[in-house]
């Protein structure tokens, strides 16, 4: 008997839809509803809230409001990104950097220790401020130059080089403005201020800066070359003094002592004689001193000074610490500490120091001369040693790192003393064959060959090594080319005399080159 099994199988019941609307006509929908299924089933666009609303006009009725909205219509499918009130995009921020609120420097500036001066004339410094040198965005200050080669590059030219001598005059009148605020009444002018003006081929006249430029300056020569004849060269200054110069040039022509060449005592006798104004320089005085007492030669030197109707003026700087030698005591310190004791109580004394306006505000700090402005005052920095100095910091050091022993020498070093060593062997072979030293230049000489002869029998003395001509060792050839003595020696086989074993490698090519006995 067949039973018909019912299949247990359960089936999911079919999900009733909505039939979709048969669209025809040329609207695509006709309500917001067929709107919305038609975006749900078809739409791959990225979908919008679309809100619609609807609009009371007074006067009309209903029909007429739903036909209007109706006409006005238009479907979702087409312009999504123009139709409807979608939010307008916002231009993206630009991002803007914090900047960060500087704060003001505060410098620690140290107290000074007063001291009294009778001293009541100006200070100056020489061409340069530290503080508006440092000014930013732009600098201030007056030696803006420039090369030949960049005149003749066609971008730049001459305009560019008397633009340059035009901004330094401008920054010029700044500077004095901030000197006359700071109570610094005297200031050297650098020379780049214009740049090539004196050129026999670039130079050109400062009537263009008339407006930036209204002050007279004063040059002086430092008078530094001997050109192989000192009293030769005096001759020819005064020749070319007195029969090329001009009236306009002598009145503003100074000479100036300088360290090397010539000092005080050598200016002294040209300046009176031709009425030319000296610049004492204390420095250059005290490397090359004169033979003249110092109050004796500033008040002759003064005297032509008033001659003149000029003021007199001079000049003060201080060496480094630690020099030694010329050169070294030429370069200037950073500051001065102090002012002579022969200045002249109503002068201008001009300040020659690395530290320029900063120098002579610690003289007024020292002195009291003038009040000074904090907010300008910087610390002094820590001087440079020289380079001699730090050598012998590292020797020392390592000296120390030895325990006392002596440092690595260097191999120039190494030379001199194997030299030295070899020198000292020759000299006592020659007393030890001889018997005769030779004549001693002086006594310590004699000390020092009498106690080499006492003691040349105690050590033995290796003599030097001399050069021996290419052949096998041992061989009859390696003995003859040796000296008699030696090669005696070598025959015999005495030790230290022999000569020098090759090496292994030397030996491989000259068993393959010489043939053995059995051969």
């Amino acid at each position: 008997m067949e039973v018909a099994m019912a299949n247990k199988r359960k089936r999911a019941p079919r999900k009733v839809t909505t039939p979709e609307p048969e669209i025809t006509g040329p609207a695509l929908v006709s309500s917001p509803e067929e709107a919305r299924a038609l975006i749900r089933r078809a739409s791959p666009r990225k979908k919008r809230k679309v809100v619609y609303t609807e609009l009371a006009i007074a006067g009309e009725d209903d029909a007429a409001q739903e036909s209007k909205v109706d006409a006005g219509f238009e479907s979702p499918l087409t312009d999504l990104d123009d139709d409807g009130p979608a939010e307008a995009k916002l231009p993206k921020k630009r991002q803007t950097r914090k900047r960060k609120v500087k704060e003001p420097v505060v410098y620690d500036i140290p107290p000074v220790e007063t001291k009294t001066t009778t001293f009541k004339g100006r200070l100056g410094y020489a061409c340069l401020n530290t503080i508006l040198r440092a000014t930013k965005p732009e600098p201030i200050f007056c030696s803006r130059t420039l090369r030949i080669d960049t005149i003749l590059k066609p971008e730049f030219g001459m305009d560019y080089c008397k633009e340059l001598g035009r901004k330094n005059a401008e920054d010029l009148a700044r500077l004095i403005q901030w000197n006359e605020e700071n109570n610094i009444r005297f200031l050297r002018v650098s020379s780049d201020l214009f740049p090539f003006a004196s050129h026999g081929k670039y130079g050109y006249t400062l009537e263009y800066a008339e407006k930036e430029l209204k002050a007279s300056l004063r040059g002086w020569l430092a008078d530094d070359g001997m050109f192989g004849d000192k009293d030769a060269t005096i001759q020819r200054f005064k020749e070319v003094y007195t029969t090329r110069l001009s009236d306009e040039i002598k009145a503003r022509l100074v000479l100036e002592n300088d360290e090397m060449c010539y000092n005080a005592d050598d200016l002294l006798p040209i300046c009176e004689e031709l009425d030319i104004p000296i610049v004492f320089d204390y420095h250059h005085n005290w490397i090359f001193p004169s033979v003249l007492p110092l109050p004796e030669l500033i008040a002759r030197i003064n005297a032509i000074w008033h001659r003149k109707g000029i003021k007199p003026k001079q000049h003060l700087s201080s060496p480094c610490p630690g020099a030694e030698s010329v050169m070294e005591k030429r370069k200037h310190a950073d500051r001065c500490y102090e002012l002579p004791p022969d200045l002249p109580d109503d002068m201008d004394l001009m300040i020659e120091a690395k530290d320029k306006e900063q120098a002579v505000l610690h003289l007024y700090r020292v002195y009291g001369l003038h009040p000074v402005i904090h907010e300008n005052l910087r610390p002094e920095k820590a001087a440079k040693p020289f380079p001699r100095m730090v050598k012998e910091e590292a020797a020392a050091a390592a000296v120390a790192a030895g325990e006392g022993a002596e440092a690595t020498p260097t191999p120039r070093k190494r030379a001199k003393r194997a030299k030295a060593t070899l020198d000292e062997t020759a000299d006592a072979l020659a007393v030890l064959e001889t018997g005769v030293a030779e004549e001693p230049k002086d006594l310590e000489d004699a000390v020092e060959v009498e106690d080499a002869l006492v003691a040349a029998p105690k050590v033995a003395v290796k003599p030097p090594r001399k050069k021996r001509t290419k052949a096998t060792a041992g061989s009859a050839e390696a003995t003859d080319a040796l000296p008699a003595e030696e090669g005696a020696a070598a025959a015999e086989g005495e030790p230290g005399l022999a000569t020098k074993k090759p090496s292994v490698k030397k030996r491989g090519r000259k068993a393959k080159s010489t043939p053995s006995a059995e051969a």
